[in-house]
C-alpha cells in the first residue's frame, strides 16, 4: 500500500510546496461544525454548486441508491477472494479522499473551493465497491432504475444548459456594437440574486475580446497567480 501511494504523496508534497496561498484560512472555521455540516450536505448532493436546486434532485436519488449498492455484500464468484486486497486498497482511497474533502481549508494550496471539487471524484473511486442486490426493488428494476436516472439528470441538466445559454446570448447582444480592435472593455451585470455561486457570464466579455480582439479589463485571471494571463504594463487600471 505504500508502495502505491508514495508516487502520489510526493507530487502532492511537491505541489503544496511550490503552491502560492492567496489567503490565510482561519482554522477554527477549518475546524468548525457548521462548516463540517455544510460539506456533509453538499456532499450528499455531489455538490451544490448548481444553476437550480433542480439538477440536485437526481444526485440525491443517485446518493440513496449508492448507500444500498455499498452496503450490499459481496456473492460468492470465482476469484472473488483475489478482489478482497484491491477492494481493501479502494475503501483506504475513498477514507483517504473523504478525509482530504472536511479537512482542507476552501482555499487548499492556493486554489478556489477545493472541497467541492472531491463529491465526483468520490463517486468514480466508489464505482469497483458497488454490488447490485440480489433480492429487492433494486434487482428487479435495476433495467429501468439506472437508465432512468441518468435520463432524467440529463434531461434536467439539459433543460437548464439550455435557459443558461439564451441568458448568455441576451448579454452578448448588448455588445453587437462594432468596437474597434485592441480597445479595453470592460462590462457591468447587475448583483446576481440567485442561490448560485456559478457565473456563465464571468467571462463572457473575455470570450467576446477573443472573438473582437479586445482586452476584457475586467478578467480577474490576470491578476492572480494561478493563471498565464497578464495584462500588458501602461494598460487601463482595472475597475474594482
Amino acid at each position: 500500500m505504500a508502495a502505491i501511494t508514495s508516487p502520489s504523496l510526493f507530487v502532492t508534497l511537491h505541489f503544496l510546496i511550490g503552491a502560492n496561498t492567496v489567503k490565510e484560512a482561519s482554522f477554527l472555521h477549518t475546524v468548525s461544525l457548521s462548516r463540517f455540516l455544510v460539506l456533509l450536505l453538499e456532499l450528499f448532493f455531489f455538490s451544490l454548486d448548481t444553476f437550480t436546486i433542480w439538477q440536485c434532485a437526481p444526485w440525491a436519488v443517485l446518493v440513496v441508491v449508492l448507500y444500498v449498492l455499498i452496503r450490499t455484500p459481496l456473492t460468492h464468484q470465482p476469484g472473488i477472494e483475489r478482489n478482497y486486497d484491491v477492494r481493501r486498497c479502494t475503501r483506504m482511497t475513498v477514507l483517504a479522499v473523504t478525509l482530504v474533502y472536511f479537512l482542507a481549508p476552501n482555499d487548499f494550496a492556493g486554489g478556489s473551493l477545493f472541497n467541492q471539487r472531491l463529491p465526483w471524484v468520490l463517486f468514480l473511486l466508489l464505482l469497483p465497491l458497488l454490488t447490485v442486490p440480489a433480492t429487492g426493488f433494486i434487482f428487479r428494476h435495476q433495467g429501468m432504475l439506472f437508465p432512468g436516472l441518468a435520463l432524467v439528470s440529463l434531461s434536467v441538466n439539459g433543460v437548464v444548459l439550455h435557459g443558461e445559454s439564451l441568458r448568455i446570448d441576451e448579454y452578448l447582444a448588448g455588445m453587437k456594437a462594432e468596437i474597434p480592435q485592441g480597445s479595453w472593455i470592460a462590462s457591468f451585470k447587475y448583483p446576481d440574486s440567485s442561490w448560485s455561486r456559478i457565473d456563465p457570464l464571468l467571462h463572457a466579455a473575455s470570450y467576446y475580446g477573443v472573438e473582437k480582439g479586445c482586452v476584457d479589463v475586467g478578467n480577474y485571471e490576470a491578476i492572480v497567480p494561478h493563471f498565464p494571463v497578464r495584462f500588458r504594463p501602461g494598460g487601463p487600471v482595472r475597475p474594482d
